[in-house]
């Protein structure tokens, strides 16, 4: 139940991690369009304000101070254009790749099809016969901001994948361990008894003891099976909450010495220093010897 409740508490945090990323890709998403939408207008506005420049240009009189018309058309640096006439025959263009123009022929008829598939051309009407047509897309800039949020967001995607992948590998590198570790614990758990056990085996199968030898042999083999009944409880409550219960500390301080005091070299003593009677704690009894007996190694 322990375990159960842990696994759903990881996927329930990893659900709400997932859901506030997408509020935060959407968020993103949304505002760089509502900016996109915003510098789109003023795109268009400055064409408009460009195509009517270029008109009364065309209109005005030869003593007219035309230096204000050709501010207004050369300012556009960003936002490339292409004028034609009636025809569709280009006759001026802004803010392509002139390098391109120069080397295609084809080059300037290829980016006046692409702007007449993105809209509608602005008519600028050159006299009551002829009027020519303004064609134009957005700019690089505005280009550039479009694409923007989704390489960033890539990226960061990339970056999140290459961080769990190295955080799952460290965790199975760290689980693999653990499982190494409890397996030899396993190991030197049940291997004691089970050795003892097949000695005492061993040992009645090649004598004929008394009935008292054969009594003390009993309690021998008594005391290892309960050996491996208190190793198979300790294993069956790894990972789950310990079951606390006001416990004296000295008699489980005192089996933990008992069981390593028989399995310690002959140079080693282990001795008590207590004055205290008892010493009563919240405790599992069985994890507790299971800790102080790994202490005392």
């Amino acid at each position: 139940m322990a375990q159960s409740s842990i696994y759903k508490r990881s996927s329930q945090w990893k659900l709400y991690l997932l859901l506030l990323a997408l509020v935060i890709v959407a968020a993103s998403l949304f505002y760089t369009n509502i900016l996109a939408q915003r510098i789109s207008k003023e795109e268009r506005k400055n064409v408009e304000l460009w195509a009517n420049a270029y008109q009364q240009l065309n209109q005005a009189s030869d003593t007219a101070d035309v230096s204000f018309l050709f501010e207004v058309i050369t300012n556009n640096e960003t936002v490339p254009v292409i004028l034609t006439d009636g025809k569709e025959n280009i006759l001026a263009w802004r803010n392509l790749d002139s390098t391109r123009a120069a080397n295609n022929p084809d080059y300037l008829e290829q980016q006046l099809k692409e702007m007449k598939a993105l809209r509608d051309p602005i008519k600028i009407d050159v006299s009551e016969e002829q009027e020519n047509h303004i064609y134009y897309k957005e700019s690089y800039l505005l280009t550039q901001l479009r694409y923007y949020p989704y390489i960033q967001l890539a990226i960061i995607g990339l970056f999140v994948l290459l961080g769990f992948l190295v955080f799952n590998t460290t965790r199975r590198a760290e689980q693999n361990k653990i499982w190494v570790g409890m397996a030899k614990e396993t190991a030197h758990q049940l291997g004691t008894p089970i050795s003892s056990l097949s000695s005492w085996v061993d040992y009645l199968k090649e004598t004929e003891a008394s009935t008292i030898e054969r009594q003390e042999v009993l309690d021998e083999i008594e005391k290892d099976v309960n050996r491996l009944e208190l190793t198979a409880d300790r294993f069956a409550k790894i990972g789950s909450p310990p079951e606390l219960e006001k416990i004296d500390l000295l008699p489980s301080i005192k089996r933990a010495m008992q069981y390593t005091r028989r399995r310690a070299s002959d140079k080693v003593t282990i001795e008590l220093n207590s004055s205290q009677e008892s010493l009563y704690a919240l405790a599992s009894p069985s994890l507790l010897e299971w800790v102080l007996e790994n202490l005392l190694k």
